[in-house]
């Protein structure tokens, strides 16, 4: 703690306190699984034929045990300082820590089947360690014994990464879990959209079925001449936030305390996905975001685009076709008006829409295309 020198507090009069601590251990988890005694092979009894013999009591293993089972174990390290300035006016709390997760409890899967095991065993082989920063910091003023107020903020970053994760014997790199964040986001890289039937004809083959112009193309990541999934990346990392931080304020007068608390998320990816859709008169979540074309002509773009409550619509219309005219003209809607705000530069946008059989009113009219084709619109937000 330097503040506990003497020659510390000559030069830094305002440093009131400063301490830095650093600290390093082992813990164990023994909440590796939900299976029990998952160190024992299981045995059961029971009746069954062997060479034409029928209804012979017969022993048979149904699970393999865990052999040299073991805690999970975590080396945690950690650095940290605190401080106090200013007559104790601000105060600051800052830590660094690393954390590395050994012999976390997995099911083998590189088990060739000349073993003959009836199930592959469980076994603490996997690995991942995690590491970030956490901190806070508060300006405190008094005006009076009576009145003052303190400003306060914290955050929280923290990232992971898959050491070793045992899966099957992969093609390429990119398909494994190891050296990726923790249930990373994997899928297909969109390239942009197919411009014609050349393009289409002279580029990677799209294993998902037929696709026209207008349609996503994807990379084809290992030059192989097709889109599978062989082709599938880590997009980005999991849906849990790597940033935490929030603001607050309290106001004391007396034995009287106002306060409030903001808090809030950054560095995570948000998508709309687990959207109900009907295919065959069967309603099921589809479980990928919005896909324009999902299993039929309309996919759940367009269920989403007709549902009132979700997107912009004018007052005047609402009325005239019989809408609940409280749900006109959100600016909070999932597909808002392009602009509300007097426009000082112009904004572009390219628009892909499917229109299907019959009159949609709702809908730019496409008459002059079959409902097979794609239609495009390029225009500009409306000024107000």
């Amino acid at each position: 703690m330097p503040t506990g020198y003497k020659f510390i507090q000559e030069a830094l009069p305002w440093l009131d306190y400063l301490k830095i601590r650093a600290s390093y251990g082992s813990v164990g988890n023994d909440r590796i699984t939900d299976v029990r005694f998952p160190y024992l092979t299981k045995v059961n009894e029971g009746t069954g034929s062997a060479w034409g013999v029928p209804d012979i009591e017969i022993i048979g293993e149904t699970r393999i045990g865990a052999d040299n089972l073991a805690w999970e174990k975590a080396i945690k390290s950690n650095v940290g300082i605190e401080g106090k300035l200013f007559n104790n006016k601000i105060d600051f709390v800052v830590d660094i820590f690393h954390d590395q997760r050994n012999g976390i409890f997995q099911q083998r899967v590189q088990v060739p089947e000349f073993v003959g095991v009836v199930s592959n065993p469980y076994a603490n082989v996997g690995k991942m360690k995690s590491y970030g920063a956490d901190g806070n910091i508060s300006f405190t003023q008094d005006f009076t014994p009576d009145f003052g107020f303190t400003l306060r903020g914290n955050f929280t970053y923290s990232k992971n990464k898959v050491q070793n994760w045992e899966q099957a014997y992969l093609e390429y790199p990119y398909l494994e879990y190891n050296n990726f964040p923790y249930n990373s986001i994997r899928g297909y890289q969109a390239v942009g959209l197919f411009k014609d039937e050349d393009d289409i004809k002279y580029g990677p083959k799209q294993t998902f079925g037929e696709v026209m112009p207008g349609d996503i193309k994807y990379k084809d990541i290992n030059g192989d001449g097709m889109v599978d999934k062989l082709d599938m990346v880590p997009l980005t990392h999991s849906t849990y936030p790597l940033l935490m931080y929030g603001l607050g304020a309290e106001i004391r007068y007396k034995n009287l305390t106002l306060g409030v608390l903001f808090k809030g998320t950054g560095k995570t990816s948000f998508f709309y996905v687990g959207q109900k859709t009907t295919v065959n008169d069967e309603t099921r979540l589809n479980g990928m975001g919005y896909m324009p074309f999902f299993e039929g002509n309309t996919g759940n773009v367009l269920t989403l685009a007709a549902n009132p409550a979700n997107r912009w619509i004018p007052k005047d219309y609402a009325i005239a076709h019989g809408i609940d005219p409280s749900l006109a003209e959100n600016p909070n809607a999932r597909f808002p008006r392009l602009q509300y705000q007097p426009v000082s530069h112009l904004l572009a946008g390219r628009f892909t829409l499917h229109t299907p059989a019959g009159n949609h009113p709702e809908l730019p009219s496409c008459d002059s295309f079959s409902e097979t084709h794609r239609c495009f619109f390029t225009g500009y937000p409306i000024r107000r």
